[in-house]
């Protein structure tokens, strides 16, 4: 057998639990495209999805089990007597580490779907769901355990809570391998005690064949498009004071924006009162056709964040040649470059924003390079063969270090 073939064939029999959730749902195509991905590569994938069924019925062959509290019972009398899963070894583990006590069973139970089968990796893909999953760290080895670090979760959520930041430390410390979604948050994990040899950056990516790159983009009139949930973090209130600016301009525009979430009625209010309820739409949560063809229609792509990972609808936007304006928010410096990719505006500057979209219009020689260059760099960084790879990789490279 040669090397290829035989580092197939290792592959083929690496066991994966991917930890989300919930499994599907319409906000994280990448997740989807993550698990069918590895799927297609020949890894043994299995979905855990902690929170139940997802927003609709999966029709792949891809495994999808769930915590033993949102089972039904047929699949609680599989997680508990599933052939080949180590459940009674962790039980008699559990007990001799807690003794018999009604924790050790609670524990027992939570750990079931870790034990369904005898995982090389478990990846749990937020670290949010890690710290909440912490209690069967000590029994999950030997499988290798992945956590990966998003945004919110390791910027946001330990201001807030103080008790989080020793729980998300104490998880990166007992996690063999570390993934980022950008260069910004290796620096914010790294602020946590976390050794750097644990960290490994693998940026979001989209399916370029997927998303057509478009011939042409209209400016007339101007159809400005934002994708994402209504939270304070998307800082989507300033992105309709600069529709209010524009508005003021007499620039003719339309204004849509595709997500739903707890600032619905904080956003809905700002629109009538900012007189905009012709020109700016809350559309609610859409599927990922809807999503596609508002892209399709749409002239440029706004992202007013004040917090972001690296943002996949911004990627998707590149890929198709829509013209971005974004603030610098988390990691979008490393997939925009400034006059190059797309246009960066400071954070809270309703005015500086509406400035760059009329810039685009005002300018469509430079907005045609502009778009241009984002499909490149889309192509180049953010190719969903590439990320797909490289967790492949790190999988294998994960397993290869023990028996070195």
């Amino acid at each position: 057998m040669d090397k290829r073939n035989q580092s197939l064939a290792e592959k083929s029999t690496m066991k994966i639990l991917l930890i989300t959730n919930r499994y599907p749902v319409f906000s994280e195509t990448f997740f989807k495209q993550k698990v069918e991905g590895l799927a297609k590569m020949g890894l043994q994938v299995t979905v855990l999805s902690l929170g139940g069924k997802g927003d609709w019925k999966e029709t792949s062959e891809i495994p999808i089990i769930y915590s033993w509290f949102k089972s039904s019972w047929l699949e609680k009398t599989k997680l508990l007597l599933f052939p080949g899963g180590p459940q009674i070894k962790r039980a008699f583990q559990i007990l001799k580490t807690h003794g018999f006590r009604f924790s050790s069973i609670k524990l027992f139970l939570r750990g079931l779907p870790y034990w369904y089968r005898d995982f090389d990796i478990i990846d749990f893909c937020f670290s949010g769901i890690a710290v909440t999953e912490k209690s069967v760290f000590p029994f999950l080895k030997p499988a290798k355990i992945f956590v990966s670090c998003r945004g919110s979760a390791e910027k946001v959520r330990p201001l807030i809570d103080p008790t989080r930041k020793s729980e998300l430390s104490d998880v990166l410390v007992k996690a063999d391998r570390i993934h980022c979604v950008s260069a910004d948050m290796a620096r914010t994990i790294q602020a946590y005690g976390c050794q750097p040899n644990k960290l490994f950056i693998n940026r979001p990516s989209i399916d370029i064949e997927y998303f057509q790159f478009r011939e042409k983009i209209n400016f007339k009139p101007i159809r400005i498009l934002s994708i994402g949930r209504l939270n304070w973090q998307k800082g989507l209130v300033y992105g309709i004071q600069a529709a209010a600016i524009l508005k003021s301009m007499q620039v003719e525009f339309s204004y849509t924006i595709i997500g739903g979430g707890d600032e619905f009625a904080q956003l809905t209010y700002a629109i009538n009162q900012l007189d905009l309820s012709e020109s700016v739409k809350l559309v609610g949560p859409k599927n990922h056709e809807f999503v596609l063809q508002a892209l399709n229609q749409s002239s440029i792509f706004f992202l007013p964040s004040i917090y972001e990972g690296i943002s996949n609808a911004a990627l998707e936007a590149m890929a198709i040649g829509i013209p971005i304006v974004s603030t610098p928010a988390g990691g979008m410096e490393e997939a925009i470059e400034n006059l190059k990719t797309g246009l960066i505006v400071p954070f809270r500057d309703a005015r500086k924003m509406a400035q760059a979209i009329l810039f685009l219009k005002k300018n469509p020689i430079q907005a045609e390079d502009i778009r241009k260059q984002a499909r490149e760099k889309v192509e180049q960084d953010f190719s969903l063969t590439r990320q797909l790879q490289q967790f492949s990789d790190e999988y294998h490279q994960s397993q290869k270090a023990d028996s070195n």
